[in-house]
Protein backbone atom coordinates (compact mmCIF):
# COMPACT_ATOMS: atom_id res chain seq x y z
CA UNK A 1 0.00 0.00 0.00
CA UNK A 2 1.44 3.43 -0.92
CA UNK A 3 2.24 5.76 1.95
CA UNK A 4 0.04 8.80 2.50
CA UNK A 5 1.50 12.28 2.11
CA UNK A 6 2.06 14.27 5.33
CA UNK A 7 -0.44 16.99 6.27
CA UNK A 8 2.13 19.64 5.35
CA UNK A 9 1.70 18.58 1.71
CA UNK A 10 -1.80 20.09 1.80
CA UNK A 11 -0.76 23.52 3.16
CA UNK A 12 -2.26 26.50 1.44
CA UNK A 13 -0.28 29.36 0.02
CA UNK A 14 0.33 32.22 2.45
CA UNK A 15 -2.57 34.63 2.03
CA UNK A 16 -2.37 38.18 3.40
CA UNK A 17 -5.50 40.11 4.34
CA UNK A 18 -5.02 43.82 3.62
CA UNK A 19 -7.16 46.66 5.02
CA UNK A 20 -10.57 47.11 3.30
CA UNK A 21 -10.13 43.93 1.23
CA UNK A 22 -12.81 41.30 0.72
CA UNK A 23 -11.47 38.06 2.17
CA UNK A 24 -13.00 34.83 3.39
CA UNK A 25 -10.73 33.49 6.17
CA UNK A 26 -10.02 29.75 6.31
CA UNK A 27 -12.02 27.34 8.44
CA UNK A 28 -11.61 23.99 10.19
CA UNK A 29 -13.82 21.03 11.04
CA UNK A 30 -13.37 18.02 13.29
CA UNK A 31 -16.66 16.45 12.12
CA UNK A 32 -18.34 17.36 15.43
CA UNK A 33 -18.33 21.05 14.59
CA UNK A 34 -16.63 23.79 12.67
CA UNK A 35 -14.93 27.14 13.21
CA UNK A 36 -13.65 29.94 10.98
CA UNK A 37 -10.73 32.27 11.61
CA UNK A 38 -11.71 35.93 11.96
CA UNK A 39 -9.99 39.04 10.59
CA UNK A 40 -7.84 39.10 13.74
CA UNK A 41 -4.66 37.24 14.66
CA UNK A 42 -6.45 35.34 17.48
CA UNK A 43 -10.25 35.59 17.12
CA UNK A 44 -12.55 32.94 15.65
CA UNK A 45 -16.09 33.18 14.30
CA UNK A 46 -18.89 30.89 13.16
CA UNK A 47 -18.05 28.43 15.95
CA UNK A 48 -20.69 25.69 15.69
CA UNK A 49 -21.19 22.47 17.63
CA UNK A 50 -24.82 21.50 17.01
CA UNK A 51 -27.13 22.51 18.62
CA UNK A 52 -24.92 25.46 19.70
CA UNK A 53 -23.71 28.18 17.36
CA UNK A 54 -22.10 31.61 17.60
CA UNK A 55 -23.09 32.76 14.12
CA UNK A 56 -21.47 36.08 13.19
CA UNK A 57 -20.17 36.67 16.74
CA UNK A 58 -16.41 36.71 17.25
CA UNK A 59 -14.70 34.97 20.13
CA UNK A 60 -11.27 36.13 21.28
CA UNK A 61 -10.49 39.43 19.51
CA UNK A 62 -7.12 40.60 20.78
CA UNK A 63 -6.29 44.08 22.05
CA UNK A 64 -2.59 45.00 22.28
CA UNK A 65 -1.67 48.16 24.19
CA UNK A 66 -5.24 49.50 23.91
CA UNK A 67 -5.46 48.88 20.14
CA UNK A 68 -8.13 46.39 19.05
CA UNK A 69 -6.38 44.37 16.35
CA UNK A 70 -9.71 43.29 14.81
CA UNK A 71 -10.34 46.87 13.67
CA UNK A 72 -6.75 48.14 13.33
CA UNK A 73 -6.46 47.32 9.62
CA UNK A 74 -3.01 45.77 10.07
CA UNK A 75 -2.26 43.08 7.43
CA UNK A 76 -2.67 39.50 8.70
CA UNK A 77 -1.11 36.46 7.01
CA UNK A 78 -3.06 33.17 6.98
CA UNK A 79 -1.85 29.65 6.19
CA UNK A 80 -4.34 26.78 6.26
CA UNK A 81 -3.72 23.07 6.45
CA UNK A 82 -6.24 20.35 7.29
CA UNK A 83 -5.45 20.29 11.02
CA UNK A 84 -4.70 23.99 11.74
CA UNK A 85 -4.85 27.63 10.82
CA UNK A 86 -1.67 29.65 11.31
CA UNK A 87 -1.89 33.45 11.45
CA UNK A 88 0.77 36.13 11.89
CA UNK A 89 1.08 39.90 11.87
CA UNK A 90 3.34 42.81 12.87
CA UNK A 91 1.91 45.55 15.05
CA UNK A 92 3.65 48.39 16.90
CA UNK A 93 7.03 46.61 16.92
CA UNK A 94 5.59 43.26 18.03
CA UNK A 95 5.39 40.08 15.94
CA UNK A 96 2.26 38.08 16.82
CA UNK A 97 1.58 34.55 15.63
CA UNK A 98 -1.12 32.01 16.45
CA UNK A 99 -1.99 28.41 15.70
CA UNK A 100 -5.67 27.42 15.93
CA UNK A 101 -6.75 23.76 16.05
CA UNK A 102 -9.88 21.79 16.90
CA UNK A 103 -9.93 19.01 19.47
CA UNK A 104 -9.83 15.37 18.43
CA UNK A 105 -13.23 13.77 19.12
CA UNK A 106 -14.05 16.78 21.35
CA UNK A 107 -16.11 19.94 21.04
CA UNK A 108 -13.15 22.25 21.57
CA UNK A 109 -11.13 24.90 19.77
CA UNK A 110 -7.62 25.76 20.94
CA UNK A 111 -5.49 28.74 19.93
CA UNK A 112 -1.93 29.37 21.02
CA UNK A 113 -0.50 32.89 20.87
CA UNK A 114 3.18 33.84 20.63
CA UNK A 115 4.32 37.46 20.91
CA UNK A 116 7.86 38.56 20.06
CA UNK A 117 9.19 42.01 20.86
CA UNK A 118 11.17 43.05 17.80
CA UNK A 119 11.98 46.56 19.07
CA UNK A 120 15.28 45.55 20.69
CA UNK A 121 14.40 47.00 24.09
CA UNK A 122 12.26 45.90 27.02
CA UNK A 123 8.77 47.38 26.93
CA UNK A 124 5.31 46.48 28.19
CA UNK A 125 2.68 44.61 26.23
CA UNK A 126 -0.81 44.94 27.68
CA UNK A 127 -3.08 42.22 26.28
CA UNK A 128 -6.85 41.88 26.48
CA UNK A 129 -8.91 39.09 24.95
CA UNK A 130 -12.66 39.56 24.54
CA UNK A 131 -14.59 36.47 25.55
CA UNK A 132 -18.21 35.56 26.09
CA UNK A 133 -20.00 36.82 23.00
CA UNK A 134 -23.42 35.39 22.20
CA UNK A 135 -24.22 31.70 21.78
CA UNK A 136 -27.43 30.40 20.26
CA UNK A 137 -28.95 27.11 21.45
CA UNK A 138 -31.43 25.62 19.00
CA UNK A 139 -34.19 23.64 20.73
CA UNK A 140 -36.44 23.21 17.67
CA UNK A 141 -34.17 21.14 15.44
CA UNK A 142 -31.11 21.83 13.44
Amino acid sequence: MPSLPPLEAFRSARQVLQKAEFFNPPALTNFLGCVQAAADVLAVQHLTFAPYSMGESRLGPLTLNDCCLLTAGTPIAYVWQPDRIERSMEHDGFHLSTVTVMGVRAQTVISSLKITNSAGQTRPARLRIQTGDGVIHSTTGW
